[in-house]
């Protein structure tokens, strides 16, 4: 894995570690009307075209580690498991300094993954509530939120990614 700050790669924050696993999965080609739609692979912007699917991941990361994840994950020994159906891809983040805060909006558990810093409080609280202010404006313009819980994180990414 890359040491970068991009949706796949890791960084050194706080004295700890975290790890950016996102666009790491294979992808096949869509085949289309007949034929085969092919993308190369470039650094920036959304150039992934993927179908819908259903994912379960499983991996082992050392206890320190909090993971967050798209869709449903659980940690037990060690093991995380992600149930992500209905999503064109999976995100995961995990670090060993993550802190973990929770709100409600519109029915939906946000997840707030943040790093312990001098005044991580205060904009931890921010984050939530923005969180949960776009979650409200969203249901209104765009409709419900499809799932039970969404996951947040801080963390430094580059260029277009953040």
């Amino acid at each position: 894995m890359p040491k970068r700050q991009d949706r796949f790669g890791y960084q050194n924050i706080n004295g700890g570690k975290v790890y950016n696993l996102s666009f790491c999965f294979p992808y096949l080609s869509d085949y289309r009307n007949g034929k085969w739609n092919y993308h190369p692979y470039y650094d920036a912007g959304e150039n992934r075209n993927s179908a819908v699917s259903n994912f379960h991941v499983s991996f082992f990361a050392p206890k320190s580690y909090k993971v967050a994840a798209s869709g449903q994950n659980t940690t037990k020994n060690g093991k995380t498991t992600i149930v992500a159906n209905n999503m064109r891809e999976v995100g995961i983040t995990a670090s060993n300094k993550f802190k973990v805060d929770h709100a409600y909006a519109n029915g939906v558990r946000i997840n707030d993954y943040y790093l312990a810093s001098k005044n991580s409080k205060q904009y931890n609280k921010l984050a939530l509530m923005t969180a949960q202010d776009s979650f409200h404006i969203f249901t209104k313009k765009i409709g419900k939120y499809p799932y039970k819980e969404i996951d947040i994180t801080e963390g430094l990414l580059g260029k277009d990614t953040g």
